[in-house]
């Protein structure tokens, strides 16, 4: 039997200068039949649908899978409209009731995010009425924006009386703001789900944006992510494309639910919208994900769009045993989203939606770049069961799985240095990599002893695997060994460097020490850390640094000092010239630092004999030369 005895390690470590995409790699989806295992689940999906319908005595249901930014896969069941029998169909509108509280909630980040308002500004600020209304306590601070999109005002819970709202207009709210809002909690304290809230938000949106809410939904929203069959009012659609509601009364009739008109209340629950919308609509969201350096086209930030999907308000923690099996989740409110984790699923970014005549639920995971919807003809029949269950569907394919982090260049060769410490410990050089605790916590002596202790145990180890990342700054790998695993887990300390040029060999000799000091100080933006003199033997030394670049300069008689050399214009007579060379890990990393301080790149050699050694000269536009060089490790 392997046996695994875990390590830990604290260290910081210089790496060579990274482009954000270097040092900060995006997660990535590794497994090339991924998407294929995924489909092979739909036919289970289907009928997990199907027979939730058949169960709840729905007239009518869509549902929809996405993956990777495409609606992948659609069902369909029953029929829109129970008086023709015309079928459910993917351009069938349904109206999505407080789903619509995230295009809400995107309407007024793409505000804040176009600097037309705060997320902190009082409410007061776009409703007047705000100043007068008497607050529950002395100490109660305004109510924000915030507040109202995270579900944490203190406002009443108010389902479904919000429900019949929906066709309120600007004077009902005039007047209802004239008497003051009730409060149930201190704003700010606890989560309680508001329409009302959702409701003057609209009003803040038509406020801040000086068009009428649903026209800035319209305009700013949906037309950008081409939600074409995406309307606020039930005349806009054609009768041909719409679903028609119902109840099912006591006695297992149905009855067809009048559509309730917009209104003011719309912001919390008016969009209808298609499954072919909706997919989009999941699919634009799921883009957010991973956060990374490529184009963002909008129409609303991914940063925004991943702010939507926080946790900021919690709500409740559930437990209970299932056939023997604990169920555990933690529920909360972001933006307009509700925001869950399972014993499935660290994040899970949700919302129903139910108004009488239509249930609708969309869901996603954005970390594995899958999303669900469905929307279906029955009052308050929001089917999040089923697409809760077709989540295990997907599991079970042993397709859905996580973008995997890849390791830094850091993380890989802070794997390296741990790996080689392992093999023949270096005290040099276990300095050299060590956090300023490392040593503190334990002597070098105690940890040393410990890792004998722990090579006696396992026998010669003969690899060390790959860095399996936790974040980009801490991560583990195994080392295989003859009698058992060892997981070696380390983590950075959180100071800089990290980045910046890395050299080896960084000494270099001068023959005036404060004037080379201030040549370095000039030309490379590095800065004087430290200086020390050593009388006996005649040194006197520096220590530069800048952004990760650490460079000793040692005077001594007779070495040249930089500037010097400007009138040197045979570069063969530069080659191996050692006063002036830094020995780095990577040139390209090296050049590319280089000339954003302005120096240019004048020549490059590669050497014939030995492959991997390559030097380059650079000119600073004073006219002094530098040569760098890289050789295999």
């Amino acid at each position: 039997m392997t046996r695994m005895r875990p390590t830990t390690l604290v260290a910081v470590l210089m790496t060579a200068t990274l482009a954000a995409s270097d040092a900060y790699p995006p997660p990535r989806f590794t497994d090339p039949g991924r998407v294929a295992r995924l489909q092979s689940a739909m036919p289970e999906i289907d009928r997990l649908f199907r027979a939730y319908a058949v169960d709840k005595k729905i007239p009518g249901m869509i549902w929809g899978v996405v993956i990777d930014g495409r609606l992948a896969h659609l069902g369909t069941f029953g029929v829109r409209d129970r008086a023709s029998q015309a079928p459910v169909t993917p351009a069938t509108a349904f109206r999505i009731a407080s789903m619509t509280k995230s295009f809400t909630a995107l309407a007024v980040l793409k505000l804040r995010d176009d600097g037309r308002l705060a997320l902190d500004d009082p409410v007061s600020r776009w409703i007047p009425e705000f100043a007068r209304m008497e607050l529950p306590t002395r100490d109660t601070p305004p109510p924000t924006i915030r507040q109202l999109l995270s579900h944490s005002a203190g406002f009443p819970e108010d389902n479904p009386w919000g429900d019949q709202q929906l066709s309120a207009t600007d004077a009902m709210m005039d007047e209802w703001l004239a008497r003051g809002i009730p409060f149930s909690t201190p704003p700010g304290t606890r989560y309680e789900y508001s329409n009302y809230a959702f409701g003057l938000l609209g009003r803040v949106v038509t406020k801040a944006s000086g068009v009428p809410y649903e026209q800035y939904v319209g305009t700013e929203i949906l037309a950008k992510l081409h939600m074409d069959g995406s309307t606020f009012r039930f005349a806009d659609v054609p009768a041909a494309r719409r679903a028609v509601g119902c109840r099912l009364e006591p006695d297992g009739t149905y009855a067809e639910e009048p559509p309730l008109p917009h209104g003011v209340f719309g912001s919390m629950g008016g969009l209808l919208t298609t499954a072919n919308d909706l997919g989009r609509y999941v699919a634009f969201h799921l883009s957010a994900w991973p956060a990374r350096d490529d184009e963002n086209p909008g129409p609303v930030r991914r940063a925004s769009v991943r702010e939507m999907a926080h946790l900021w308000t919690p709500s409740n923690l559930t437990a209970r045993l299932v056939g023997g099996t604990l169920q555990a989740s933690e529920t909360g409110y972001g933006f307009g989203l509700r925001v869950t984790s399972d014993c499935r699923f660290e994040h899970i970014v949700a919302h129903g939606g139910g108004l009488p005549g239509f249930g609708s639920y969309m869901a996603w995971l954005p970390d594995y770049g899958v999303g669900m919807f469905a929307m279906a003809t029955l009052t308050y029949s929001g089917p999040s069961e089923p697409i809760s269950r077709a989540w295990d569907a997907l599991l079970a394919t042993g397709g859905l799985q996580k973008r995997e982090l890849p390791p830094t260049a850091l993380q890989t060769e802070m794997r390296d240095h741990i790996w080689s410490l392992w093999k023949r410990w270096d005290d040099a050089e276990a300095q050299r990599i060590a956090a300023v605790n490392f040593f503190l916590d334990k002597p070098s002596a105690q940890r040393q002893n410990e890792i004998q202790a722990l090579k006696n145990e396992v026998g010669a180890c003969t690899d060390a695997g790959p860095v399996m990342p936790e974040n980009w700054m801490r991560g583990q790998f195994n080392m295989t060994c003859a009698k058992g695993t060892v997981g070696v887990f380390f983590t950075l300390a959180p100071t800089q460097p990290p980045r910046g040029l890395r050299p080896y060999l960084v000494a270099i000799s001068v023959a005036d020490l404060e004037q080379s000091s201030r040549w370095y100080e000039r030309v490379l933006g590095l800065r004087v850390v430290e200086k020390r003199a050593f009388p006996e033997q005649g040194l006197k030394v520096a220590f530069l640094e800048s952004e990760g670049f650490r460079l000793e300069l040692v005077e001594l008689k007779g070495s040249v000092s930089p500037g010097s050399c400007a009138d040197i214009t045979n570069p063969a007579a530069l080659r191996g010239f050692g006063k002036f060379a830094f020995q780095v890990d990577d040139l390209g990393d090296a050049v590319a630092a280089l000339q954003s301080r302005g120096v240019t790149l004048l020549y490059d050699f590669r050497s014939a004999t030995e492959p991997g050694d390559r030097s380059i000269i650079i000119k600073d536009n004073d006219g002094n030369w530098l040569q760098f060089f890289q050789r295999p490790r």
